[in-house]
């Protein structure tokens, strides 16, 4: 019997090791699915997010719509894309920089502005 006992331990070492192995090739093997799934996730949490500022702020919406109709759809798409870039811009120079610079920085500016012109 002890015997036996023995060779049960054996062999279930044996299965635990061999699906450890399993799950670690299976990991590997799954990798890109992951990611896909990630970017599938992050383009969802930005529509959800995007709708829930809508719903927030239902002026904006109201207002891009208007403009769209009273102007050029060319040319409101054309501010649309520069105030883009430069929001873009805005949030990486914030990334970049430092807190106490980037906070206070609009602060910075008018007060310049102000005091330079005013």
């Amino acid at each position: 019997m002890s015997q036996t006992a023995a060779e049960l331990l054996y062999q279930r070492g044996q299965l635990v090791e061999r699906i450890g192995h399993q799950r670690a090739e299976l990991g590997r093997d799954l990798a890109p699915v992951r990611s896909a799934l990630n970017t599938a996730d992050q383009a969802l949490g930005a529509a959800r997010n995007g709708l829930q500022f809508v719903k927030a702020h239902p002026l904006v919406l109201t207002l891009l719509l208007s403009s769209l109709v009273a102007f050029r759809p060319r040319r409101v798409l054309r501010l649309l894309r520069r105030g883009l870039v430069v929001w873009q811009t805005w949030r990486t120079l914030r990334a970049w920089g430092p807190r106490a610079l980037t906070s206070s920085l609009p602060r910075r500016v008018w007060q310049f502005i102000l005091r330079r012109y005013f």
